[in-house]
């Protein structure tokens, strides 16, 4: 039997993605501005917000927020499915296996501290790649608007102005990377409970199969 998509319409989201096996996804920067064209065309086709973003290497980050039930699925799977198809073209690989590990993740976030967290995550973590000493140095990330407002422009975000960002902090990035690894809500626990179950997304909070081991 399917298992039907969570309904992520009026949260916060984190959605991201990576290339199958780690490998490179982004390499020159014609690979990165066609991208972020493209995260801006699909935004004008369906009714979603985006916060905050990032593009690495082998991956990225959205900090989203979908209007309606299926707006978080209709804009990955264009996003996604329009990446590939172009990527695939101009590499002259059409048809030889996929080009992401999967369709798309998303898990929904809190407001507050939570989101403050993936926020954080978001702009730093191609400081903690090494690809650069601040998120304003990144040229590929939401962050860089602090330097070059058009950033905040192209593709558009909900909230153009920002405050200054904090040092980077061990215990955010720890957070989100375990809400990540486990496909969790991040959030409070009655909060994460509540949500998984209101969206259909109860199996995020069942114990794993380790967890259960170390009982």
């Amino acid at each position: 039997m399917t298992q039907k998509r969570p309904n992520f319409g009026g949260l916060n989201v984190h959605l991201f993605n990576r290339r199958v096996d780690k490998q490179p996804l982004f390499v020159t920067d014609e690979d990165y501005a066609e991208f972020v064209d493209l995260m801006e065309e699909t935004r004008r086709r369906v009714n979603i917000e985006i916060l905050e973003w990032c593009l690495m290497p082998t991956h990225w980050h959205m900090d989203v927020e979908p209007e309606g039930g299926g707006d978080l699925a209709k804009f990955a799977g264009l996003l996604c499915g329009t990446h590939a198809k172009r990527w695939r073209k101009r590499r002259g690989v059409v048809g030889q296996g996929s080009l992401y590990q999967r369709a798309y993740k998303a898990v929904p976030v809190q407001g507050g501290e939570h989101l403050e967290r993936l926020l954080h995550y978001i702009q730093w973590n191609p400081v903690k790649a090494g690809l650069c000493e601040s998120p304003a140095e990144w040229r590929w990330g939401s962050a860089r608007r602090l330097v070059d407002p058009s950033v905040g422009r192209r593709p558009r975000l909900k909230r153009i102005a920002m405050t200054p960002i904090s040092p980077m902090c061990t215990a955010a990035m720890a957070a989100v990377s375990a809400s990540m690894q486990q496909n969790k809500p991040l959030g409070d626990r009655a909060w994460a409970t509540d949500t998984a179950s209101r969206i259909g997304m109860t199996h995020a909070m069942r114990p794993s199969h380790r967890q259960r081991r170390g009982q």
